[in-house]
């Protein structure tokens, strides 16, 4: 058995009792009466999450589906080496990898990473197994022209812009790295630090989710914080845990006095699953935040410019994301805002190393008015300006900065990234607010940013 596998069926292992479905997601092209993958993913389900649907696609090329099938954790094992093997049979979805003449499966295991330096919340781990096929330009055009790929998914009722987009259409993974075909399997662990968890007058108090069926026993809460200028370090392993309707709930508190922040550190069965940073909600540890709430209590007026802007006011918005850009520490200038000024970006924002986000803000989608090409556009002047400035290792970033939350900007969002543009929508806003209860880098963001747009998407993290 390759190492891949055996290191996933490892990790998963203790979880399987918490898993209760399975949604399973798949894109392919049809030779014949021959159904193959160009990208599939299957995603084990506990009962902490929805599973993914789509109308199914049938057409005299592309085929998609999406099922969700019972979960019986005994049948995992066989699952999965059918899986390894390049053969889906789940419900209605049934597969397989093309594999052309002299080439292997090639199986690739991803424990998933650790946030260094979380933010605030964090959503737990996400290991996955892949498994890659033969090419997917090969499978595509031995069943159509290659010209005539996008022209065809353009007839679509509804239409799709081309392959990237049917691929998020239906939530399978594209191979960021290459050609080849494949499955991808992913397992969230059944458990996690809740949103609702909290530090009140040095309390800390600790609420966590889990399936039921999970051995809860095993369930453990370590902590490391700064209380008096001294590091505490240690476990809660002492959880009370109440049943709900299908998940269990548990809570834990530590008095730990004076303690403003604390690291919380989720594990189950001796192996890590989440780390959370939790703050006391009414300290103010950034400076920047507590001048802002000092003339804005509870920081409402900054909501209120950045997500309630009136259409015919999109000004107000650039000032709530310069004001917000200002909070996370970066150094702020609104160039835009100058009549004389208006064909230069709406905010600059500098790091305390030189770097440098180019920001254009928009209360529509982020390609509306090509905003996304005058980011692109303003970011090349500002690295030209640089370079005969005598400043060729100052990095410049375009950001756009929309109005609009994630589901409203769907494959925008990844075709302006593609392009090397950050896009931060609300739901990104919403995150930064929490984020700037305490001192931000903006030196590490930035970098945070940078290495963002370079990953894989099954890699990247929150970007608060």
């Amino acid at each position: 058995m390759h190492e891949s596998f055996e290191q996933f069926m490892k990790l998963a292992s203790p979880w399987l009792p918490g898993y209760d479905r399975i949604s399973v997601s798949a894109l392919g092209v049809k030779k014949g009466d021959r159904h193959f993958l160009l990208s599939a993913r299957v995603y084990l389900l506990s009962p902490l999450r929805q599973a993914f649907q789509r109308p199914p696609l049938d057409d005299s090329v592309f085929w998609g589906l999406t099922d969700e099938v019972r979960f019986v954790p005994a049948e995992f094992p066989a699952l999965l080496e059918r899986l390894a093997a390049g053969c889906i049979a789940l419900g209605r979805v049934d597969g397989e990898l093309p594999r052309e003449p002299q080439a292997n499966l090639s199986p690739w295991f991803y424990a998933g990473n650790a946030p260094s330096d979380p933010q605030g919340y964090e959503d737990p781990r996400l290991p996955l197994f892949r498994v890659t096929g033969g090419s997917r330009g090969v499978l595509i055009y031995s069943a159509i022209n290659s010209g005539d790929v996008e022209w065809h998914l353009h007839s679509h009722r509804p239409p799709f812009k081309n392959l990237g987009d049917l691929h998020r259409h239906y939530d399978v993974p594209q191979n960021e790295s290459g050609d080849a075909t494949l499955i991808e399997v992913i397992v969230e662990p059944p458990l996690a630090i809740t949103a609702r968890s909290s530090i009140e007058n040095g309390r800390v108090l600790v609420n966590v989710h889990a399936a039921k069926g999970l051995a809860v026993e095993k369930v453990s809460i370590g902590y490391v914080a700064e209380v008096a200028g001294k590091t505490k370090r240690g476990n809660i392993d002492v959880i009370q845990w109440v049943e709900k309707d299908r998940i269990v709930e548990g809570s834990a508190q530590l008095d730990l006095g004076d303690c403003p922040e604390a690291d919380c550190l989720l594990t189950f069965a001796g192996t890590g699953i989440q780390h959370v940073r939790l703050t006391e909600g009414k300290r103010r540890l950034n400076v920047r935040t507590a001048i802002q709430e000092a003339f804005d209590p509870e920081l409402k007026r900054l909501c209120q410019l950045l997500f309630e802007v009136k259409r015919d006011d999109a000004k107000r918005f650039e000032d709530g994301v310069a004001l917000l850009f200002g909070m996370l520490g970066f150094s702020i200038a609104q160039h835009g805002r100058a009549p004389k000024l208006a064909d230069a970006p709406d905010v600059v924002a500098t790091t305390q190393a030189g770097n440098i986000a180019v920001v254009e803000c928009t209360i529509d989608l982020p390609d509306k008015r090509d905003q996304v090409a005058i980011a692109v556009k303003r970011a090349e002047q500002a690295r030209r300006g640089l370079d005969n400035s005598g400043w060729p290792k100052i990095q410049v970033l375009p950001v756009v900065v929309t109005m609009l939350g994630e589901r409203e900007i769907a494959g925008q969002k990844e075709d302006a990234e593609e392009k090397g543009v950050l896009v931060l929508c609300s739901d990104d806003l919403r995150k930064a607010i929490d984020t700037i209860k305490r001192p931000v880098d903006a030196d590490e963001l930035f970098k945070e940013w940078v290495n963002w747009l370079s990953r894989p998407n099954f890699m990247r993290t929150g970007l608060f």
